[in-house]
């Protein structure tokens, strides 16, 4: 018996679904609805549906977002998308989440029947492959298979014996390589055990399930990488063969994909042999390597390419600080589009040092953006976490977004009112213009604003949970230690800059903030 969730923000349209079905007539049992994402992601605590019935458009958490998340959770749920809007961006998030069917509201009863029908048969069919897959495993010890695997990456393994009794296939073929799936999790995981027996089942079923080329897989993992050894019979045209291999790889993406799992498929060099299997292999994981400058779900194949590195040098970092300080968004944002594309050029840089130099480009945003009293990143608050975050990434491009996106808040935070409230708003436009006054004061503040200092002190403090003279305290200790990290700047006159006449008194603030006096804040930052 089958189980089925249904979402929709709109109680008539659920319960017109829930009473004008025959469930039984389509072996479903169970029927659980939630009004949007969040209470329907709760529910699926304790709930595993094999369908999800959702509309698009909700509050909260949207349809999209909600099939994204359950089809992570539950790889083998059918989805079916209903939505009063024909937005080309959701059919496309459809198509590629692999849902059903799209329905347009008003929900006509017969489609959405037919609609069931078609999505109980795919369940069908579903589960009678992972039944074929269970007795493969059974019969011919996937453990073994995988350690098998494993070993041909090895150019030690000669066990010819072993090989042929566990894929007998190989006997008769000629064309062998090794490609490498680079999945991208967006959770930050590197692990595959939970996946291995769902993404195992997608690869192996792809002949089955497609009008794919008859290539016989052999796979293992590796980190967050799935390694498949393929053997078949050569056409005896380059051409024709790589064409055969491009077909089956393009599927194993697709499959992926469609379950909602992020992509790349690193091919190898073909060899005649499958005791030249580790020759392929090592050309597959410089290929995964140089995937690193693609795209997520393509096909990308080893390639020789110069011994040239793309090279960095600390003048980026401080060009692309002073475009910030220009304050220029378009300008910036341009910048880091040409430096993108001139990396991507390079494709023999170890990935590790594109990760470095973006690192850096990051913090000199985020610094910037704290002496302005902005947060770039929710849940990113350190330097350290930034680093922990990027190096879950799998393509430049998606460091490339992450630092677009900071670009971004960053000018959006300068150019609107950060607090959502207008006077504390001017408040603190007034504190960061006359920072340097060493009049600035609560009394100063208030004839700016005609408001009793009273008033301004109470409403401070309650829209940005800091009384005015915090603010300007950091303010200050902030912009001074901007001062400390210029070397031009002369130690003695940093107090006096930020609004301190006396150079004593702005020293012990300064140890009193940071724990360094503002002589060792400029050794230790230079």
């Amino acid at each position: 018996m089958l189980k089925i969730l249904i979402v929709d923000d709109e109680a008539p349209t659920r319960m017109r679904i829930i009473k004008g079905i025959d469930w039984e007539e389509f072996n479903i049992s169970q029927i659980i609805q939630a009004e949007d994402g969040e209470e329907a992601l709760h529910l699926c605590d304790t709930f595993i549906p094999d369908i999800l019935l959702t509309d698009v458009r909700m509050p909260k958490t949207d349809g999209i977002e909600l099939a994204t998340r359950l089809t992570q959770r539950f790889p083998g749920i059918k989805t079916i998308f209903v939505s009063g809007y024909t937005d080309k961006e959701y059919f496309k998030s459809a198509i590629r989440l692999g849902a059903v069917s799209y329905i347009e509201k008003p929900v006509d009863l017969g489609e959405l029947k037919d609609v069931l029908a078609e999505t109980v048969s795919a369940l069908n069919n579903d589960r009678s492959t992972a039944h074929k897959i269970k007795a493969f495993e059974q019969s011919r010890n996937l453990q073994k298979l995988m350690e098998v695997a494993g070993e041909l990456c090895q150019p030690s393994f000669y066990n010819e014996q072993l090989l042929e009794e566990l894929v007998p296939e190989i006997r008769s073929a000629s064309l062998f390589v090794t490609v490498v799936a680079k999945i991208a999790f967006s959770s930050g995981s590197s692990d595959l055990s939970s996946f291995i027996p769902f993404m195992f089942q997608s690869i192996y079923e792809i002949s089955d399930v497609y009008d794919a080329p008859s290539l016989s897989p052999l796979c293992t993992c590796k980190g967050n990488h799935i390694i498949i050894h393929l053997a078949g019979q050569s056409t005896g045209s380059n051409f024709t063969d790589y064409k055969m291999i491009d077909q089956y790889c393009n599927f194993v993406v697709d499959k992926l994909s469609g379950s909602g799992i992020n992509s790349v498929v690193a091919v190898g060099s073909v060899v005649s042999s499958w005791k030249e299997l580790a020759r392929s292999y090592e050309t597959a994981v410089v290929a995964v390597q140089q995937s690193f400058y693609q795209e997520s779900d393509s096909v990308c194949y080893y390639k020789k390419t110069g011994a040239s590195t793309y090279q960095f040098t600390p003048e980026q970092v401080e060009i692309f600080s002073q475009t910030l300080k220009k304050q220029n968004r378009n300008h910036a944002l341009l910048y880091i589009h040409n430096l993108t594309g001139e990396i991507k050029q390079f494709q023999n840089t170890l990935v590790i040092n594109v990760l470095r130099h973006y690192y850096a480009l990051i913090c000199e945003l985020m610094r910037l953006a704290q002496d302005e009293q902005i947060t770039l990143y929710e849940k990113i608050g350190k330097e350290q976490d930034v680093w922990v975050h990027i190096q879950n990434f799998s393509f430049i491009t998606q460091l490339e977004d992450f630092l677009v996106q900071g670009i971004n808040q960053y000018y959006d935070s300068l150019n609107e009112g950060k607090y959502g409230n207008a006077t504390v708003d001017r408040i603190v436009k007034f504190i960061k213009n006359n920072y340097a006054n060493p009049d600035l004061s609560i009394t100063a503040i208030s004839e700016y604003t005609n408001l009793s200092p009273t008033y301004i002190c109470h409403l401070f403090k309650d829209t940005t949970k800091m009384t005015i003279n915090n603010f300007i305290l950091n303010y200050r200790m902030q912009k001074a230690q901007q001062l400390l990290r210029d070397p031009v700047c002369k130690v003695k006159d940093v107090g006096f800059l930020v609004g301190y006449r006396n150079g004593n008194y702005f020293s012990y603030q300064f140890k009193k903030f940071t724990g360094l006096s503002p002589s060792q804040f400029r050794e230790k930052t230079i």
